[in-house]
């Protein structure tokens, strides 16, 4: 797992860390590893992990968004690791030096493309790179055509196969709302055809003020496995504490939370 701590908000210690897991509900530091993974940089913020398996180099591959808001600018940063312990040098994968609204990019590696899909708060976009290019070459912004019904796209997490099939789960909020203020919705994508399910909600807000996602859910990360979908969603409760939890389910309309899963707490 790739993360990055938010306690009540603070922006200093949103730093990639990294934590592992034999069964998916304990987790803990991979070895002699200490976190964070890297530090915020002079001047600006990280935020906004995502871990890719790069199979052909049998590497784990950390990106994050690295975000200065003097400049309204923001950098998607990469290093790798062969073990998940010793780390590479951090370098910069892509930038267009004029916005800082690539929230949450979610990267699948799909025979030697990379696409990288990130929210500007009103959309969905995709971007596509062959390869490993220095420095990395990509497609033009393409923003998915999703009708959102209202709905402002914050931070999200995506699944795609080799036929450009995409399972797509975003957290969102409605006018008059905002990203502390939102829900989790899911939909599936056809790149190739354009065509799209309706957003829907798999995951709300609940009505118990005790409840650790009775403010809002943020940034999820979505699994498919023998059939069964894996989410870690992260929330914020009515103290404003940050906290991962799991669902589960074979319908992804109708999760449970994991019996055995005890909210980690940042």
């Amino acid at each position: 797992m790739a993360y990055t701590p938010y306690p009540y908000g603070e922006i200093s210690a949103e730093n990639p860390s990294i934590a592992v897991s034999n069964d998916g509900v304990t987790w803990s530091q991979p070895g002699c590893f200490v976190n964070p993974l890297i530090v915020a940089p002079i001047g600006g913020y990280n935020s906004d992990t995502h871990l890719v398996f790069n199979e052909a180099k049998n590497e784990l591959e950390c990106w994050w968004r690295e975000a200065y808001e003097a400049i309204k600018v923001d950098r998607i940063m990469r290093t790798t690791s062969k073990d998940g312990i010793t780390w590479t040098i951090p370098e910069e994968v892509y930038t267009d030096g004029k916005s800082m609204m690539h929230l949450s990019p979610a990267i699948s590696l799909i025979k030697g493309v990379y696409y990288m899909f990130y929210c500007n708060a009103d959309d969905v976009v995709l971007l596509k790179s062959r390869g490993d290019s220095k420095p990395m070459e990509w497609s033009a912004e393409k923003i998915l055509p999703i009708d959102w019904n209202g709905l402002h796209p914050w931070h999200l997490d995506v699944l795609l196969d080799e036929n450009e099939m995409a399972d797509i789960i975003v957290c969102a909020f409605t006018k008059g709302n905002n990203n502390n203020s939102a829900d989790l919705y899911y939909l599936n994508y056809d790149l190739v055809n354009d065509k799209y399910s309706e957003p829907q909600i798999i995951l709300s807000r609940s009505t118990n003020p005790e409840d650790i996602h009775s403010r809002s859910l943020y940034r999820s990360s979505l699994l498919k496995i023998n059939g069964c979908y894996y989410i870690y969603f992260s929330c914020i409760d009515n103290s404003w504490k940050r906290y991962m939890s799991l669902a589960f389910g074979e319908d992804i309309y109708h999760l449970k939370f994991h019996p055995l899963s005890q909210p980690i707490i940042f």
